[in-house]
C-alpha cells in the first residue's frame, strides 16, 4: 500500500469516527430532551395538583368560616327559658353538616357537665336547673365558636289580665300632660300655654306664688284668673323656669283656660299585663313610666294602681298617635301597690282583697325562642272596664338581645279594633299577647306612621323582673312597703287628667 492509499484510508477512518461521534451526540441530545420534557411534565403535574389542592382547601376553609360565622351570629348571646322548656337550634348549612357529620363533633359545656352534640341534629337544650348558666360551644373540642348566657326562670302560675288601669304616683306637683287648642269667646282658635312656651312634661310647682300639688286646685286658680296674667313656676328636666300666661275664656263652657291637660299623682292610663297567682306580684306597661328610673323605696311608698274605666278614644292616624281616655272611681280600692318602675314597666303586688275583680285563670308561658310568625291575639280594654280579645299577626320575631323592649313586630288585623282605635294607641301599652294559648309578651310601642303596627316585649323579660322585685319586696321593712290606704287617698285625684 503506497502512501497515497494510506492517506485515503486515514481520511476515511477519521470521517467514520466523526460520524460515530455525531450519532452519539445526537443520541445524547435526544435522551437529554426526553429527560427535560419528563421533568417539565412532572413539574406541571405537581403545580396543577398543588393548585387544585389549594383551591379545595380554600373552599373547605371558606365553608367552615361561613358556618362558624353564621352559627355565631344567628345564635343569641343571651337566652331566657322557662323551666321545662326545650330549645332547639338547627345548623343553617344542612348539606355541609351532612357531609362532615362523621368527622365534625362538638361539645357543649354547661357549668361542669358535658354533653355530646352532633352537628347534624343541631343544638338541643332542656331548661331544668334554675339560675344563670354559661354555655360554651366549641368545634373539635378546642376551637371556640360561641359563648352564651342562658337564664332558666322558675315556672310560674302567670295570669294574663288586659285590664285598663290608672297608675297613681303621689307626687307633689302637677304635670302638663298635653296642650290643647280651644275656641275663645271671640271665636278664635287659641292655646295660650303654647304661646307662652309651655311644653308637655313640664311640672307646675307654683301658680301666682301658690304651691299646687293636685289638679283641682290648679284648675280653680286658672278658672278664677278672669283673663289676667298667671305667673307659673315650672320644673323642666330639673331646671326651674318662670313663665307668664294670660288665660282666655272658652266660648263653649264660658270658663277661663290656658289650653293644657294636667295630671297630678296619676301618671296616666295603661294596661295590666299579668300577675303571679301565688305571690300576687304583677307587671304592667312593658316600658318604664318615665325616662328617669325612680328610686325603688320611694315608689314603694308613693305608688299604686287603680282600676280604670274607658270613656273615650282618640283614634290614631298615620303620623298622629291615638289615645285612650279613662277615669277611675275613688271609692273603689286600689288594685295593688307599686314596688318599682323598671325598664320593662311597673312591678308591684296585687292587693289580696281586689284580685277577685281580675282574671284568675293562669295559662302557659312561652319564651321568645318559641314564638312563631303568624296569628295571635291581645287582651285589652277600649270600652268601659270590659277586657276583650283582638286578633293580631306576629310579623317578625327579633332574636337579637336588646334593651329597648322591641322584641316582637306585630300588626293589628281585628276590624273592630281598627275601626274603633285605628290600631295601637296610648293606653294599650302592656296589653298581653297570647299565641297558641300561651302568654308570649306584651304590647309596648306603636309605629307612628303606621299605627296598626307596633312592637312587643318578650314575657320572660317581665317575669325575670317580677322575680327580682319579689325578692326586693320581701327584704323591705313592712312600714316602707305599704302605700296609703283607700280611705286616705286624696279625693281631688278623681280623674286621670283635667283640661284647663
Amino acid at each position: 500500500m503506497n502512501i497515497k492509499d494510506r492517506d485515503i484510508e486515514n481520511i476515511r477512518n477519521i470521517e467514520s469516527n466523526s460520524s460515530d461521534t455525531n450519532d452519539s451526540n445526537r443520541n445524547d441530545n435526544r435522551n437529554s430532551n426526553k429527560n427535560s420534557n419528563r421533568d417539565r411534565n412532572r413539574s406541571r403535574w405537581f403545580k396543577r395538583l398543588l393548585r387544585n389542592f389549594s383551591v379545595f382547601t380554600a373552599i373547605i376553609s371558606g365553608m367552615l368560616i361561613a358556618l362558624f360565622v353564621s352559627v355565631g351570629i344567628s345564635l343569641p348571646s343571651h337566652l331566657s327559658l322557662i323551666a321545662g322548656e326545650e330549645f332547639h337550634y338547627s345548623i343553617p348549612w344542612r348539606y355541609f353538616s351532612d357531609m362532615t357529620v362523621n368527622r365534625l363533633q362538638s361539645k357543649i359545656g354547661i357549668n361542669d357537665k358535658l354533653a355530646n352534640l352532633d352537628i347534624k341534629n343541631g343544638i338541643n337544650l332542656t331548661a331544668s336547673n334554675i339560675g344563670s348558666h354559661k354555655l360554651v360551644l366549641q368545634i373539635f373540642n378546642f376551637i371556640p365558636l360561641k359563648n352564651m348566657i342562658i337564664d332558666v326562670l322558675p315556672y310560674k302560675n302567670i295570669v294574663p289580665c288586659g285590664n285598663s288601669i290608672g297608675v297613681k304616683m303621689n307626687d307633689n306637683w302637677v304635670t302638663i300632660a298635653d296642650l290643647e287648642y280651644f275656641i275663645d269667646e271671640h271665636n278664635k282658635k287659641c292655646c295660650p300655654a303654647k304661646g307662652a312656651g309651655l311644653l308637655v312634661g313640664d311640672k307646675i310647682l307654683k301658680i301666682n306664688d301658690i304651691s299646687v300639688n293636685d289638679i283641682n286646685k290648679t284648675r280653680d286658680i286658672i278658672q278664677n284668673s278672669n283673663g289676667n296674667g298667671i305667673e307659673l313656676l315650672i320644673d323642666r328636666n330639673g331646671q326651674t323656669i318662670n313663665s307668664k300666661v294670660v288665660s282666655r275664656r272658652e266660648n263653649e263652657t264660658k270658663k277661663f283656660k290656658i289650653g293644657i291637660w294636667i295630671r297630678d299623682g296619676m301618671t296616666g292610663i295603661g294596661t295590666l299585663t299579668c300577675y303571679d297567682k301565688e305571690t300576687k306580684i304583677f307587671s304592667s306597661l312593658g316600658h318604664p313610666i318615665s325616662e328617669e328610673q325612680f328610686d325603688k323605696s320611694a315608689i314603694a311608698e308613693n305608688g299604686s294602681i287603680v282600676k280604670s274605666s274607658i270613656f273615650g278614644v282618640k283614634k290614631a292616624t298615620a303620623g298622629t298617635p291615638g289615645e285612650i281616655h279613662g277615669e277611675f272611681d275613688i271609692d273603689q280600692p286600689c288594685i295593688g301597690n307599686i314596688i318599682c318602675d323598671t325598664k320593662v314597666g311597673i312591678i308591684g303586688k296585687i292587693d289580696p282583697k281586689s284580685d277577685k275583680s281580675l282574671n284568675s285563670r293562669p295559662i302557659k308561658v312561652s319564651s321568645g325562642c318559641h314564638i312563631k310568625e303568624g296569628e295571635a291575639c291581645i287582651l285589652s280594654s277600649i270600652d268601659g272596664d270590659k277586657v276583650e280579645k283582638f286578633k293580631i299577626v306576629v310579623r317578625k320575631v327579633l332574636n337579637k338581645s336588646n334593651s329597648n323592649n322591641k322584641d316582637i313586630v306585630l300588626e293589628i288585623i281585628d276590624d273592630r279594633l281598627l275601626n274603633k282605635t285605628g290600631g295601637i294607641i296610648q293606653g294599650m301599652s302592656g296589653s298581653p299577647i297570647i299565641q297558641d294559648d300561651a302568654l308570649i309578651g306584651a304590647v309596648t310601642h306603636v309605629f307612628v306612621n303606621c299605627p296598626k303596627k307596633g312592637y312587643g316585649i318578650f314575657i320572660e323579660k317581665m317575669i325575670k323582673t317580677m322575680i327580682e322585685a319579689e325578692k326586693f319586696h320581701k327584704g323591705q321593712d313592712n312600714n316602707a312597703s305599704t302605700t296609703e290606704s283607700t280611705d286616705d287617698r286624696d279625693e281631688n285625684s278623681e280623674n286621670l287628667r283635667k283640661s284647663v
